[in-house]
Formats: C-alpha cells, sequence, structure tokens
C-alpha cells in the first residue's frame, strides 16, 4: 500500500469481515448464510476473526432501511404474512433507475450453494496463496490488498472463473431477492464503510460528503490541438482520481459512492501498483484512452473527521497538479536552460489555477424535519418524510426509521451546500502581469527573466525561440505562438511523463499519445480510407501515413506550415504525398470541399442533478420490488397493513438510496468505460472523454449523427451484457447467465436521456472557439429541443450557419397530413432520406438547387403552411416538378415537407425552416463520394 495510509492490519481485517457479513451467494440459499460467510473468512485466512455484530448490525439495518423499505421477512406457515421470495425458483432481477421489465432469469440446471460456495472458496484459496507469498512478511499491505481484493475484484474473479455455473450474474447477484435492484457488492461495500465509521474515534457516526475540482471546461476547452483537448481532459480525471486514491488509502474503496471504482483504467492501475493486485485484474477494464472520472465524487467519512478527509483529498488533488507542472518544469529546463523567472511563473499559475470545494452532511435522523423543510423543495423530502411516517403509522414489521430513512435529503442537503459554496466563492488567481497567454488570456505567457517587461515579436521571443529550436517535434509550437505554464502543461504533460516516469498513472494514457490525430486528420477520413482501399499508402511507409499525409493536404490548403499538428515532413515525403493526391484525383477521388469538414460531438445527460437526486427517477417500487411479490400485495388475503401501505406507495418512484447511487455509477461507468469507446471507434472517430454522461469526440461528419444516435440508445439500455465483442442489450428475453459483464445501463424513463451537440465545422477553424460553439450548440439542444434531443450545425467558412434542432424521438406534425408510416417516423429518419436520396440512394437524387429554391421561395411557402398545413405535402411534389404518381418522390416529399414545416417552440405558430435539408444534403454528397470510392455506408 502507499505510504499515505498508516492503517495497520487489524483496520483492514475488520473491514474485511464488516464486508463478508453476507456470502456473494446468499441470495441463492438465506438459511446457513452467515456459516457460509465464516466458510469465506477463513478461505481468506481470517477464520479467527468474526464481524463485530454491534456495529455491523447497525450498519447492517441502517443501509437495508435505506435499500430494501418496508418488505416483510419469511414467515413459515402463513402465506398472507410472508415476503420471502425464491430465487432459485423464480430468478428475476429488477431495474434500479428504469420503467423496464424485470431481467427473468434460467440459472443452470441444479445450481444451488452446494457448488457456489465450494467454487468461490476455490478461487480465494488460490489467490490468497499468491498474495500471502508477495506480501510475505508484510501484514499490513497484505490486509490492505485482501480487502480492495474482496471488495473490488472477487466478483471479476468469479465471473472470469464461470464459479457455480453463474458467470455474468456474479456481477449483479441481489442482495435482498425481494428488491432485486442492487446487487450484494453494493449492499456489503455500504454496509463496510458504515461499519468503519462507527467505529472511528469521536461522534460514532458518518456523514455524506461531496468533493469538487474547478475549473472544467475553461481548463479542456482552451486548447489548439485536439491532442491539447484531450490531454486536458485526462488530466483532470486523474487529478480527481488522486483525490479517490487518497480516500481508498486513508479509508478504504468502498467509502467511495461515486463514481463507481469499477473497471476504471485508473483503478486497475491502483490496484497493481498499490496494492499490488495487478495478476487479478480482469482484462475487461475500460479503455485505456479514456478520462472517465468527473469533476467531483460522493463518499462516506467518519461524522467529525469531514474537514480532515477534504483537505487530504484536496492537497493529494493540488499537489498532484503542482507535481505534474514540475514534471514538464524540469524537462523543460533541459532542453533550454534554468531561469528563476520561469520557475517563478510556473510556481505561481501552477498553485493558483485549480480549486476545491467540498461540502457534507451528517446521516440524518429523526427530528431534523423542520430543518430540511426550510432548506430544502417539497420535491426532495416530501416522498421520503410521507413514505416514513406511514411506514409508521402502518405499523410495519420493519418501519423506517434513523439514517436508513432520510438519505435522499441527506443526499440533497450535501449537494446544496455543495452548489452554494461554488456560488459564493471568490476568484482566488491573484492578476497577472505581463503579455497573455494565447489560450488562457488571464495567464502571463512564459518568459526568461531579462523579458520581463518587454514584448518582443513571438518568433523572436527568447524562450519560445529556444523551446522551438530544440524540439524533437518543431510543429508543437507555431512561431506566433507563446503559452503561459498551464497551456505548456497541457501540451507537454505526454512527453514529460513519457520521458520521466513509466509508472506515473497518466502513463496508460500517454504511451501512444503521439497517433492522436489532426483535425485534417479526422476530416480526411472517408478520403483516406479510400487511400488506403487503394493500397496508395504504402508508398508512403510507416503506421503514421495517415497523419503525414494529412500534414501535407493541410499545407496545401491555403495555410501556412506553422499551423500544422504534425511533424514536419521530409522532401520525399512531399513528393510521395503529391504522388498520392494525384494518382487520387485520376481514380476521381479527389479531396473535395467537404472533405475538409469534421464533427465535434458533445453529448451530455439530461437533468442529471435531478436523476442524481433522486427526483427523476423511471423506476416505481412496483418496478424494482420482485413481480411475485407485487402480486402477493395486491391480493385480498395478505396482511392488511402491508396490502394498504403499498397500495398507496407502488406506483410512487423508488427513493433515493446508496444503492440507486450505485446503481447510477456503475450504469454512467458501464456506458462510459464498455459502450461509448467501442461505438466512437466503430464510427472511425476519436474519444475525448466520456465522463459518465458527458460525452466528447470528434468524427467524420459522414457517421458522426449515426454515432450519435448509438450512443443516445446505449445510455438508455436496460439490461446490457458486456464482452469481448461489444455489448448488447438483454430486451425481454429470459438471460441465460454467459461470460461477460452483466450490467445495467441507466434504463427507460420519460426523464432519462441524453442531449447532443453535433458541430460541422472545417478543420482550420481555430480549436478552442470551435469548442465554445460545441458547448453553445449542445446547450440549444436542450433548451430548443427541450432535452432529449440534438442539434446539427454546419459551419460552413462561407455563407453562415445552419442548424436542425429536434428530438431524437421526434414525429412531423400531425397537421401536415401526411398520412400512413410517414407520420409515424422520426424527423430524424425523414433527415436520412433526404441525405440518402441527395446521395442518390433512393433511385432519385435531389439537387441543391430544388432545396434551395424552398428557401427562394419561403414567404409563399409559409402562408400556405400557416393556412393550409396539409397543402405543404403537394406544394413540395409540385416544386419538385416530378409525376405525381412516383411512389418514390411522393415518399421523399412527404419527408422533405416533415422537416420543412414545424411547429415553433411554443406548440402555437408555425415555422419554415430548409436548413435541415441543406445539412442533409451536404451529408448525403459525402455518403457519394464515400460510394464513389469503395466505401458503403451502413
Amino acid at each position: 500500500m502507499s505510504a499515505a495510509t498508516n492503517r495497520n492490519a487489524d483496520y483492514w481485517n475488520r473491514k474485511l469481515a464488516a464486508l463478508l457479513h453476507d456470502p456473494p451467494d446468499k441470495a441463492l440459499h438465506i438459511p446457513g448464510h452467515e456459516e457460509r460467510s465464516a466458510g469465506l473468512l477463513d478461505a481468506f485466512g481470517l477464520g479467527d476473526i468474526s464481524p463485530d455484530k454491534g456495529l455491523y448490525g447497525r450498519a447492517d439495518a441502517i443501509a437495508s432501511g435505506m435499500d430494501r423499505t418496508q418488505v416483510p421477512g419469511y414467515v413459515k406457515n402463513d402465506q398472507t404474512r410472508n415476503g420471502a421470495v425464491d430465487f432459485s425458483v423464480d430468478p428475476q432481477l429488477t431495474h434500479p433507475t428504469g420503467a423496464n421489465q424485470s431481467l427473468r432469469i434460467t440459472l443452470p440446471s441444479g445450481v444451488s450453494v452446494k457448488e457456489t460456495h465450494p467454487a468461490m472458496t476455490a478461487v480465494i484459496r488460490q489467490d490468497m496463496d499468491t498474495l500471502s507469498g508477495r506480501f510475505a512478511g508484510k501484514p499490513d499491505q497484505f490486509a490492505a490488498a485482501r480487502f480492495h481484493y474482496a471488495h473490488l475484484l472477487l466478483r471479476e474473479r468469479l465471473a472470469a472463473d464461470n464459479a457455480g455455473g453463474l458467470g455474468g450474474l456474479w456481477y449483479k447477484i441481489p442482495a435482498d431477492t425481494r428488491v432485486p435492484d442492487h446487487s450484494v457488492w453494493q449492499h456489503c461495500g455500504l454496509v463496510s464503510a458504515l461499519t468503519t465509521c462507527f467505529a472511528e474515534p469521536g461522534q460514532g457516526q458518518a456523514s455524506l460528503m461531496v468533493v469538487a475540482l474547478t475549473p472544467v471546461q475553461d481548463f479542456i476547452g482552451r486548447a489548439r490541438k485536439l491532442r491539447d483537448l484531450w490531454t486536458g481532459s485526462v488530466i483532470l480525471s486523474w487529478l480527481v482520481f488522486e483525490g479517490v486514491r487518497r480516500l481508498v488509502h486513508g479509508l478504504g474503496a468502498d467509502h467511495i459512492l461515486y463514481p463507481s471504482l469499477s473497471g476504471q483504467p485508473l483503478t486497475a492501475w491502483m490496484l497493481d501498483n498499490d496494492l499490488g493486485l495487478g495478476d487479478f485484474v480482469s482484462k475487461t477494464t475500460g479503455d485505456d484512452g479514456v478520462a472517465s472520472f468527473p469533476n467531483k465524487f460522493v463518499c462516506l467519512v467518519p461524522a467529525g473527521q469531514e474537514e480532515r478527509w477534504a483537505e487530504e483529498t484536496k492537497e493529494a488533488m493540488l499537489a498532484a497538479w503542482t507535481g505534474l507542472g514540475e514534471t514538464v518544469l524540469d524537462l523543460v529546463e533541459r532542453k533550454t536552460r534554468k531561469d528563476k523567472s520561469v520557475r517563478a511563473q510556473f510556481e505561481r499559475q501552477m498553485a493558483s489555477y485549480f480549486s476545491v470545494q467540498w461540502s457534507a452532511c451528517p446521516l440524518l435522523t429523526e427530528g431534523k424535519q423542520d430543518a430540511f423543510k426550510r432548506l430544502l423543495p417539497e420535491s426532495v423530502w416530501g416522498l421520503p418524510l410521507a413514505f416514513h411516517e406511514h411506514s409508521k403509522k402502518s405499523k410495519l414489521d420493519f418501519p423506517a426509521k434513523g439514517e436508513g430513512a432520510f438519505y435522499p435529503v441527506t443526499h440533497a442537503l450535501a449537494q446544496s451546500g455543495l452548489a452554494a459554496g461554488k456560488a459564493v466563492r471568490v476568484n482566488g488567481r491573484p492578476d497577472e502581469p505581463g503579455i497573455k497567454c494565447g489560450l488562457h488570456g488571464d495567464l502571463e505567457i512564459i518568459h526568461f527573466a531579462e523579458e520581463t517587461g518587454k514584448n518582443p515579436p513571438p518568433k523572436d521571443d527568447p524562450f519560445w525561440k529556444a523551446l522551438r529550436q530544440v524540439w524533437d517535434n518543431a510543429t508543437n509550437f507555431k512561431e506566433s505562438e507563446r503559452l503561459s505554464s498551464v497551456a505548456l502543461v497541457k501540451r507537454l504533460a505526454c512527453e514529460a511523463i513519457r520521458r520521466s516516469d513509466k509508472k506515473h498513472p497518466l502513463a496508460i494514457f500517454f504511451n501512444d499519445a503521439d497517433s492522436f490525430p489532426s483535425s485534417t486528420e479526422v476530416a480526411l477520413t472517408d478520403w483516406l480510407d479510400g487511400v488506403k482501399r487503394r493500397g496508395l499508402h504504402e508508398g508512403i511507409g510507416g503506421k503514421r501515413w495517415r497523419q503525414k499525409l494529412a500534414q501535407y493536404v493541410h499545407i496545401k490548403d491555403e495555410g501556412e506550415p506553422d499551423e500544422t499538428d504534425i511533424a514536419d515532413l521530409s522532401k520525399e515525403e512531399q513528393d510521395t504525398c503529391r504522388t498520392v493526391v494525384k494518382k487520387m484525383a485520376e481514380a476521381k477521388a479527389k479531396i473535395a470541399d467537404s472533405d475538409k469538414y469534421y464533427a465535434i460531438l458533445l453529448m451530455d445527460g439530461d437533468k442529471m442533478g435531478d436523476l442524481v437526486n433522486g427526483e427523476t427517477l423511471a423506476a416505481t417500487w412496483a418496478n424494482v420490488l420482485h413481480p411475485d411479490l407485487v402480486r402477493r400485495f395486491k391480493e385480498p388475503t395478505f396482511a392488511r397493513e402491508y396490502r394498504e401501505f403499498w397500495q398507496k406507495f407502488l406506483g410512487e418512484r423508488r427513493l433515493l438510496a446508496p444503492a440507486v447511487h450505485a446503481a447510477i455509477s456503475e450504469a454512467l461507468g458501464d456506458f462510459a468505460l464498455h459502450a461509448v469507446p467501442g461505438i466512437v471507434k466503430r464510427h472511425r472517430g476519436c474519444l475525448i472523454y466520456a465522463g459518465g454522461d458527458d460525452v466528447c469526440a470528434v468524427l467524420p461528419v459522414s457517421s458522426a449523427l449515426a454515432a450519435a444516435q448509438e450512443i443516445a440508445a446505449a445510455y438508455r439500455m436496460g439490461f446490457v451484457v458486456h464482452g469481448d465483442s461489444g455489448f448488447k442489450e438483454i430486451g425481454d428475453d429470459v438471460w441465460i447467465p454467459t461470460n461477460g459483464r452483466l450490467a445495467t445501463h441507466l434504463g427507460h424513463g420519460d426523464m432519462i436521456s441524453i442531449s447532443a451537440g453535433i458541430l460541422i465545422v472545417h478543420h482550420k477553424r481555430p480549436l478552442a472557439g470551435a469548442m465554445r460553439q460545441a458547448h453553445a450548440l449542445l446547450e440549444k439542444a436542450k433548451e430548443e429541443g427541450g432535452r432529449n434531443a440534438f442539434a446539427v450545425e454546419l459551419a460552413k467558412r462561407s455563407g453562415g450557419s445552419r442548424f436542425f434542432v429536434a428530438k431524437w424521438d421526434e414525429t412531423p406534425a400531425r397537421e401536415l397530413a401526411l398520412g400512413g408510416d410517414a407520420e409515424k417516423t422520426t424527423l430524424l429518419d425523414h433527415f436520412h432520406s433526404i441525405s440518402r436520396a441527395s446521395a442518390g440512394r433512393e433511385g432519385e437524387t435531389l439537387s441543391s438547387s430544388l432545396l434551395y429554391k424552398f428557401g427562394d421561395l419561403q414567404p409563399g411557402i409559409q402562408s400556405v403552411l400557416e393556412k393550409w398545413p396539409e397543402g405543404l405535402p403537394p406544394l413540395v411534389v409540385a416544386l419538385m416538378r416530378k409525376k405525381q404518381d412516383d411512389e418514390n418522390w411522393l415518399r421523399l416529399a412527404r419527408s422533405a415537407a416533415a422537416l420543412l414545416g414545424r411547429r415553433d417552440l411554443q406548440g402555437k405558430g408555425w415555422r419554415l425552416d430548409h436548413a435541415p435539408l441543406v445539412i442533409a444534403r451536404f451529408l448525403g454528397t459525402l455518403t457519394a463520394q464515400e460510394e464513389q470510392q469503395g466505401r458503403t455506408t451502413p
């Protein structure tokens, strides 16, 4: 374990005993589970230790009160009160966040704890033999490693070994068969964390703490090159990880409620480098290039120690940042010379750039109602309070009480405190003197001491001239470019880490950073694919042939060589590239103007704060309780107090609980790590970050919208299996446990959605401005589209921008009377039809002159639309000057009419907009070019 922890073996061993108070296979057979837990502790080498029943019993009751609510237990001879569900007879999982049907499971024939328990113990004993040898004479380190193996890796080991034939079910095996929407791992981790908080000296209570690192977009988005953008996102994700890592060292990974640590590349690095568990980390860990830690995390800490752990996480994040700056500065000094002014600037700017905010709230109990009613809206506390009061009034066997009853309110108070702190936060950065950085305009450029107060021409500035002259890759810095320390760290972090510390956490991201594409290369993706299909790339040679060709095109495209993102080309390479371009033109695959555009894709979960607060959960109690238990609650013979209680609450949304937080966290982690990277890669794009519900990628224009659609669909999937070949939603089928990772995404729900902004922009548009434009476009999607929406902007170099904004599932206005399937077809599918027609894939080709005609005749068409909406489709056909009985043209006319005539934002008036047709035509042109080059677009 890292020296950052002073915890001894007894601390970790007692945590492990609390963690294993329930065995992972408890759901298969509840009788005898305590004996099986003892057997597992023995397999871990802790046969002489048992959990403290006073502490873990209290923690278990709170965790159960939070997660399992008011359901009756097992009553042997009274079916009118028996709430038990036999998982081995009727195995089903329910979805914790979405309004999805339960997942019905077919277990292997004859499976029971007689098979699963010996299989578990065999895996554990084998792995503990390996660990004990590795940590011989190091009991404290061994105990820490053993606990984190059990908490984070055991499920992966059991699934990989297919223990008991359960395969991927091990990831989601339920803690409670009556409410099977959360796993035993989530419940046991919560019990372990609470037990630790109660055992710590002081108040014997637990607090919920939220910690955030800022700024975010100001840091990431201020970039000249795509690699700068990606590097910034990776650095920010890593800094948050360092705060989480400090808590893991000091308290344990079980204390982190959000984000999920499971499957994270940085978690895998920590398990390997800090804990010596690399041999047991699953190969299905997420894409190493994904920046997936959000800028905020939620955790449980001992009450009374909030400030201590907040300061420790803050210290860890800021120390990591300044340490990275020191690594970059050391490289710069080796390349140029040591200078006191340069070092002073680095230290000043790095120390003041990031800030850390935190807020904490003790887990609330009864008696605090008046206080939280004053502080929070009723939408937060109304349902939990009603649930609490009715469970007491109904005299249920296990009424909601204590800390378990008001977790949603506790969480809302902690989040509100953080938000309030951000609102009043004073900028702590001192005003910077001198010439300002071209990317971070509030920070001074780095310069030698003798240039203080001077402003030489950028190309003659001694510091930057020296840096350009000695740098391996001359195009890292333009002649006109001078940067602050913050921008310089983003530019040089990859090389500095590779040269200085191959075991640094960032090394797993930066090993192949030189292959990160430029905007020109992304824009030319379709054309470059055509080069490869013809075998013309072989003359260029090397793995970086795409970069070299893109570099050549960039130089020749009305620009200057110092604008490039890729290493300078030799005379021989330029001659070879010139020949390739000429041969492609001879093959009727000349680089067209549309080949010079690429797409920036930004996506963001809608109202994620409300979802995390539990206000927009689509899951009701009827969804999350086992279906057989719901049926019993509706039977007239079942116990009256339960029937009446659940008659009132079955239709209400599921209450927020740590298990729901864990489910949201794991869902976002699986989505970001295992779904998004594959989608972006399949569409030939490059992922910048996927931090839970936030996605940023760059893609070729021809596939960006299709990638966004797939990502949006994946976000709302219910039960999913992730494997080596990708992921698949299980749907309504009965699932037979297989290899792979059984997971849940966020599921279906009216308020569960993700919106997208897709900016189509020229490859020479300055990146920082393009990113600001893309973020504004995403906001346009949410505001004008009403969320669950997308906005496409075609930002041509001349002629201004054109927009297409719609909901993913929006259908045409009924007043257009399109008839048949056209009325049920989404606007997005109508858009695709126009695009395919523009490419000639529908048997006909829509000319650009026809599309612009709609714009020229806008006043007359607008009048028709307002007075006679159903007249728009025949008018469109007439303008096409085609036969009325030509079915292809009639269908295209309906699609064009659906996109032209839209209700305004208030749904009262009409707006006529031919911009979607122009954008569809642009995309269709790209598709036609692809197909001319021999590639078929799906």
